[in-house]
């Protein structure tokens, strides 16, 4: 019988806890890795949490780009603020923290997580030349317009018709997912 895989279990929160934010970067040669760990006493207790671990890579030239990306860091900054709130952190706190992590860890704005969406390979294919006929380069606004999915969604048209008529095309395709490591 197989067993269903637990999810990682909640933190549970301590009453009458103080806090305090540890930060600290390793040097792994070609990457750096941030740490961020939550302290918390309380009478006759203290415990430390595991925040966030994150990668950040400082040679480009063999770096996973997952480490490197928008979505990646907002993903770890989500989940450290997640850490915070069921710990028991007061909001006060939890926005002070998230300030001076940061300070040295930077949340994406809105439009790096545009830019990096837009810009995937899998996205770049399929819109070919028409990728700079997306409204956001002629506006600057990091949104998807109606003009936009009329776009993609005549891109995808033209995308399937050439997909089932060239071999070479569908090739093109796969090479730019799997060699991306996007799947």
């Amino acid at each position: 019988m197989k067993r269903k895989h637990e999810s990682t279990s909640k933190i549970v929160p301590w009453a009458n806890s103080r806090f305090r934010l540890k930060t600290r970067w390793e040097d792994w040669g070609m990457d750096k890795h941030f740490w961020a760990h939550l302290e918390r006493r309380a009478p006759g207790k203290f415990g430390r949490l595991q925040v966030m671990h994150a990668i950040v890579p400082t040679s480009r030239r063999h770096a996973d780009p997952l480490f490197g990306s928008a979505r990646y860091r907002k993903a770890i900054a989500d989940s450290a603020r997640d850490v915070f709130r069921q710990a028991g952190v007061p909001e006060t706190q939890v926005k002070d923290f998230m300030e001076t992590i940061a300070s040295e860890y930077p949340y994406p704005n809105e439009e790096e997580i545009f830019v990096e969406q837009i810009s995937s390979p899998p996205f770049a294919t399929l819109l070919a030349e028409r990728h700079k006929d997306l409204s956001y380069y002629q506006s600057g606004v990091p949104r998807f317009t109606i003009q936009d999915v009329q776009l993609i969604r005549e891109s995808l048209r033209h995308w399937h018709r050439r997909i089932k008529a060239s071999p070479m095309e569908r090739e093109q395709f796969l090479n730019a997912v799997f060699r991306r490591g996007l799947l």
